[in-house]
């Protein structure tokens, strides 16, 4: 997987060759979009906007920084919704490794955790990580705001950008093939009941 870099981050990277779309084509990108917080909980829990804020209460979570980070997202998604047609932006369970085929560039828009998962369904292509709420995360995996974003798109469709190659593991558990590996991998059991004995 390639991660793309500004002409500012020149350490281990090469250019675009021959081999490798030498534009990002506007229309070919894909983003990848994180749910919030306040959003994947209203979907895990089944509840309205309404009743997890009451249970947020009842639990005493940060409710202004978590809806502050709720409507941060939210804003900085709106700036690429303004950019690119709904066709381009893929849920994570909408992700696979043919859905992304044919993309020229596929956009993580979350954190790096989001990055990481992302990255699993991207084979051979370029991704690249912008962070959905920078004011309140850091990332080491996503580099840029949306904003920042908006700034590199004539650069990308000229195609005046670097590319940093990663190395990523393949593994198999039992015979089946594990998505490739971006940093690390965890292998043990869904419900541990008793002591476990792994063979590597």
């Amino acid at each position: 997987t390639d991660q793309l870099t500004t002409q500012a981050q020149q350490e281990k990277t090469r250019p675009a060759n021959d081999l490798e779309p030498a534009r990002i084509r506007l229309e070919r990108i894909i983003i990848a979009p994180k749910l919030s917080k306040f959003d994947c909980d209203m979907l895990r829990l089944g509840l309205d906007a309404a009743d997890l804020l009451k249970r947020y209460e009842a639990e005493h979570a940060p409710v202004e920084r978590i809806l502050a980070s709720h409507y941060a997202q939210r804003e900085a998604l709106d700036t690429l919704r303004r950019v690119f047609s709904p066709r381009q932006f893929l849920n994570r369970d909408q992700l696979n490794s043919a859905a992304l085929s044919e993309s020229d560039l596929v956009i993580s828009f979350g954190r790096d955790i989001h990055f990481l998962c992302v990255s699993h369904h991207v084979d051979g292509g370029f991704i690249l990580g912008v962070n959905s709420d920078p004011v309140r995360s850091e990332g080491a995996l996503v580099r840029y705001s949306s904003e920042q974003l908006m700034q590199l798109l004539d650069a990308l469709a000229r195609g005046e950008f670097l590319v940093e190659e990663w190395t990523r593991l393949e593994g198999s558990v039992n015979g089946i093939p594990l998505p490739k590996i971006m940093s690390e991998c965890f292998l043990g059991e869904r419900d541990r009941l008793e002591m476990s004995r792994y063979v590597l």
